[in-house]
């Protein structure tokens, strides 16, 4: 019977030291489990903020390219470039090149083989590339992300222009801890010579629009308010090049073969108020975006045509300007009364209230509109049957009765109340006035695509082998 005891005693034992064993080996492996998954947690949370880093420097790039500040991307042919001690064609170890704030200096350090690396160097075509360089700060919080110091949170950005001031790559690459990220952006900018999107409407209006009696409408409408268009059966629809017939639409190359594939200014009507209109060929919307006008200060305008040699003439108040051909920036420090013609390539600025009269006539027929009429109080046009060739922009109201023909558009930054027999053909501005508009409205930086271009960031070869990186062409 003892013996029996002892055995029982011993088996347990055994079975107590192998249900411990299991119960360890649970825990063990519940802890390598959990220390695993916190592993995976930080290194995900690290990807994202480097991703948060790559994004704070594309932003900021961003901001310097748009501002024209090409002095934020540091010439990268004066970079320092490390040796290739191992032989594979990429550089090891560390580079120096100025930071965008003065008197300082980054060092980033050039990975060996295709590992992840944050200086990108071009030294082929130095002249159009650059790349602008900073820390993560607190002032340069990422999307969704906790501040980052400076010691642990870098971007590199990479300019790379593609056509001269039209066309251009961002590449950004941000590193937190040894986790890296990239992003690619094609960027596109309309040419000089392209009119600003404010003065591509027959009617732009900061403020309500009336529009009534019987006139037509070919172009597109928009106010940052209320809208309301009635009348006899009035419509609007898409504008036509002046003089061609059978009617001709205006067109868009957007593939780029020269051929035009795109209708332009289809007729549609959009207000980010309420909309009450009669047929909208385009369509139309309310509660849309704003549509920003810009600020006009003459003073920019004098500016720019002193800079270009362009002639500025300065009249007093109530001049007579019947039947004379402008030329260049005319200034009237006053009111204007206008029943004759005028004509020209030509700017007209009224510093005062401008009164259409009569049989007046502004402007000259052409397939673009040359002739301007900037006016910093209100515009009205009474009894009588005006034409306009051309832009009319106000600072005030725009008031028109009576019969008119208007090939341009009207802009105002207050409200416009059209009713009589008024038809508004919208015809976009020619070559004298485009460059004068871009004054106030430069051309932007748009982006064209996005891309991340993965954890291994932007590696750019000496020899001009991307690698693994983003394409470059």
């Amino acid at each position: 019977m003892k013996d029996t005891r002892e055995n029982e005693h011993g088996v347990a034992l055994i079975l107590s030291l192998i249900v411990t064993m299991l119960i360890a080996g649970l825990v063990v492996g519940y802890l390598s489990m959990s220390t695993a998954n916190l592993q995976l947690t930080n290194s995900a949370q690290d990807t994202l903020q480097a991703l948060h880093v790559a994004e704070t420097g594309l932003a900021r790039a961003w901001h310097e390219l748009s501002a024209d500040n090409m002095a934020a991307f540091a010439d990268i042919s004066t970079a320092t470039c490390p040796s290739d001690e191992d032989g594979d064609g990429v550089p090891c170890g560390a580079a120096v090149v100025e930071d965008h704030r003065e008197g300082t200096k980054i060092f980033y350090r050039f990975p060996c083989g295709h590992g992840p690396g944050l200086l990108v160097e071009d030294t082929a075509s130095p002249a159009s590339t650059g790349v602008y360089l900073g820390t993560y700060e607190e002032e340069f919080i990422g999307r969704g992300g906790a501040p980052i110091t400076a010691e642990t949170g870098v971007f590199a950005v990479m300019y790379v222009e593609i056509v001269a001031g039209e066309r251009a790559k961002l590449i950004s690459t941000g590193r937190y801890r040894d986790k890296t990220r990239a992003i690619e952006v094609t960027l596109a900018k309309p040419s000089p010579d392209t009119p600003p999107s404010f003065s591509l409407y027959a009617m732009l209006a900061d403020g309500s629009i009336v529009y009534g009696g019987s006139g037509d409408t070919e172009g597109d409408i928009h106010t940052n308010h209320d809208l309301t268009i009635r009348g006899n059966g009035h419509s609007v629809e898409p504008a036509t090049i002046p003089g061609t017939n059978p009617p001709q639409y205006y067109m868009a190359d957007t593939d780029g073969d020269g051929i035009g594939d795109t209708q332009l200014y289809t007729g549609k009507v959009t207000a980010s108020g309420s909309a009450d209109t009669a047929n909208a060929a385009g369509g139309t919307e309310s509660g849309v975006d704003l549509v920003p006008i810009p600020e006009f200060t003459p003073q920019q305008i004098i500016d720019y045509c002193n800079a270009n040699g362009i002639p500025i003439t300065e009249y007093g108040s109530s001049p007579n300007l019947d039947g004379q051909a402008l030329n260049g920036l005319v200034i009237v420090n006053g009111d204007l009364q206008l029943s004759g013609n005028i004509s020209g390539d030509a700017m007209l600025i009224v510093t005062g209230d401008f009164r259409i009269t009569g049989g007046a006539q502004i402007g000259t027929p052409d397939t673009t509109a040359n002739l301007m009429v900037w006016v910093g109080g209100d515009i009205t046009k009474q009894a009588g049957h005006s034409s306009i060739y051309g832009m009319i922009w106000a600072q005030g109201d725009v008031s028109f009765r009576g019969t008119a023909d208007i090939y341009g558009s009207v802009i105002t930054k207050s409200t416009s109340d059209v009713l009589g027999n008024v038809g508004l053909h919208f015809v976009p501005p020619g070559d004298f006035l485009t460059p004068l508009l871009n004054v106030f409205d430069p051309p932007k930086w748009v982006a064209k695509s996005w891309r991340e271009c993965g954890e291994g960031g932007v590696n750019v070869r000496l020899d001009g082998d991307d690698g693994t990186g983003a394409s470059l062409d």
